[in-house]
């Protein structure tokens, strides 16, 4: 997971991922927040859709952007719905998705990018949802053993958090797969440490054909 705030990084550190290697699935469908020189193919998904493709998509690389969006809207769509039984849904709807990821076999790694928010009660950063069964019953970051906090720092520019940082930070990692507590938002760079710290085979990048100069 890569949650923080609007404009901290998150999308545009997919710039750096190379050309055939990811797919990127938005909640919202909003263009990507750069020049797409590398050509990452870009397709607006709602609940149906993942459920569908995710089995589907053989990239090494998934991005599921905007993803508390699919919560969002789903919330609006049912808003005239009364009661707490729509709330339960969304929930449900959510943790089928990173069910459904969590089992696929081989040598994905899927990226759930999304909106963070602070818990009033906690005073902890997390992924920003509807409805409290989410944060307080399932707690989204519990299923994954890294959350990577976008910022912007005057000195480093846009970074990552890797560890803990203070009381309200929610980043994690397994031990050994960051050495830093902070590293640069480049999306191939965190890949690479995931894929090395796993055993999964490195991202293949575009080589330069011959005779170029």
């Amino acid at each position: 997971m890569i949650i923080g705030d609007s404009g901290s990084g998150k999308t545009y550190s997919l710039k750096t991922l190379p050309e055939g290697s990811t797919a990127v699935l938005t909640a919202t469908g909003k263009e990507l927040s750069f020049a797409n020189d590398n050509k990452l193919p870009l397709a607006k998904a709602d609940y149906a859709f993942l459920k569908e493709n995710i089995p589907k998509i053989n990239k090494p690389v998934v991005i599921i952007d905007d993803a508390n969006y699919l919560m969002t809207f789903e919330n609006m769509e049912r808003s005239e719905e009364s009661g707490y039984g729509k709330f339960t849904d969304m929930a449900i709807h959510f943790f089928e998705l990173f069910d459904l990821i969590s089992k696929k076999p081989g040598e994905q790694i899927f990226y759930i990018i999304a909106h963070s928010s602070i818990n009033e009660e906690t005073k902890r950063r997390e992924m920003k949802t509807v409805g409290k069964m989410l944060s307080e019953k399932i707690v989204l970051e519990g299923l994954t053993n890294t959350v990577l906090e976008s910022s912007y720092d005057p000195l480093d520019g846009y970074i990552f958090t890797t560890h803990r940082s203070g009381v309200e930070s929610a980043a994690k990692s397994p031990e050994g797969m960051f050495k830093e507590d902070t590293v640069k938002n480049n999306l191939f760079e965190v890949d690479a440490a995931a894929r090395k710290f796993y055993g999964y085979k490195p991202l293949e990048t575009k080589k330069e054909a011959k005779g170029a100069k």
